[in-house]
């Protein structure tokens, strides 16, 4: 059977469901190629290591790290994207662009994920950035640490700034159309964050970020336009949770049962 190849990408809430249909698609075993970008860049390590079993240890990872817990979980002001647009209009005023520091992250990644290179990972993935300043796609290559490729692939605002690596600023490709820019040899996108629907903004700082989101989702639109997309029918502010996991699995078996004789 010849590999599947996944797109996925998501900034933050899409950590569940992408995680979902993978899973899926690994339980039926089922080969797959994974082009990441943004927080889908977790993925590899944990499917290099953990194979059907990577989801629950991401997750304990994840819980276990002071700055990505506040990502995620716990700090209040990331629990609505609006949330996140007034505390960055806060934090411009004060000369400040970012919640976090990338070298607290980058201790918390190397005391994990240590010198690995992403070659030692396997061959069934890519992940995918952005150069802000050329204006360009940059893949990560075996060579290079994934550490590097995990920085990279949480920079973006108001989290944490760009990543400033070998004289580039690198942000998730995700920041500019939730999904990895390069899927023309794709089959599936795997997206949450695809099929948000924001409420009307009420100040200058929801209009920015409504504004942002908008260019987001309709780059998504017209680039995934002839590809099959795997996002939930209908989603909510609580998709970091079981539910969202769960619901991904059956959607994937859909299509492997519409596309593929397992």
């Amino acid at each position: 059977m010849n590999r599947i190849k996944i797109a996925a990408g998501d900034i933050k809430y899409g950590i569940y469901w992408n995680s979902g249909i993978i899973s899926q698609f690994l339980h039926q075993n089922v080969p797959v190629f994974l082009r990441v970008t943004g927080v889908s860049a977790l993925l590899p390590f944990f499917i290099s290591k953990y194979r059907k079993n990577f989801f629950g240890k991401m997750i304990e990872f994840i819980q276990n790290s002071k700055v990505l817990n506040r990502y995620f979980f716990k700090d209040k002001i990331y629990e609505k994207l609006y949330n996140q647009a007034i505390a960055l209009w806060k934090l411009n005023k004060r000369k400040q662009f970012e919640f976090e520091s990338h070298k607290e992250l980058e201790k918390e990644l190397k005391s994990y994920f240590g010198n690995t290179k992403i070659g030692e990972l396997g061959d069934f993935f890519q992940i995918e950035s952005y150069n802000i300043e050329k204006k360009e796609i940059y893949n990560f290559n075996l060579d290079e640490l994934y550490v590097d490729a995990l920085l990279a692939s949480f920079s973006t605002p108001p989290f944490l700034k760009y990543y400033e690596y070998n004289k580039q600023k690198l942000i998730p490709s995700s920041e500019i159309s939730l999904c990895p820019l390069n899927i023309s040899d794709i089959d599936i996108i795997t997206s949450l964050e695809c099929s948000m629907v924001l409420p009307n903004p009420k100040n200058g700082a929801e209009i920015l970020l409504y504004s942002f989101f908008l260019r987001k989702k309709k780059l998504f639109d017209i680039i995934t336009k002839e590809k099959d997309i795997l996002t939930p029918l209908k989603i909510s502010f609580h998709s970091l949770s079981g539910a969202a996991y769960n619901n991904a699995k059956k959607i994937a078996q859909t299509w492997i049962n519409k596309n593929l004789e397992v």
